[in-house]
């Protein structure tokens, strides 16, 4: 349990650091969105809402993927990453 909560923080850093920034130039005004990248501590929030979950995936992610698809990698390597981590508890 505790490996899968330092992935999650290390992909809350990285979102922060790298997604913040374009969620500000996304031209679909999304509040979850904006609110989400803003903090280590909401990034924790988005990812295990919907990598742990499976909540909402495509409220805030797809429109994001659509305009800035470089995010794909990112996204994908997360999910791929943390669920891996979670088949092998």
């Amino acid at each position: 349990i505790a490996a899968i909560m330092a992935l999650l923080l290390v992909f809350s850093i990285l979102a922060v650091e790298l997604v913040h920034p374009l969620v500000h130039e996304m031209s679909q005004e999304n509040e979850w969105c904006h609110a989400s990248f803003s903090s280590v501590e909401n990034a924790i929030v988005f990812f295990f809402q919907t990598i742990l979950v499976g909540d909402s995936w495509g409220i805030c992610m797809v429109p994001m993927v659509r305009e800035f698809w470089y995010l794909f990698p990112f996204f994908a390597g997360s999910f791929v990453t943390i669920q891996l981590g979670l088949m092998n508890l």
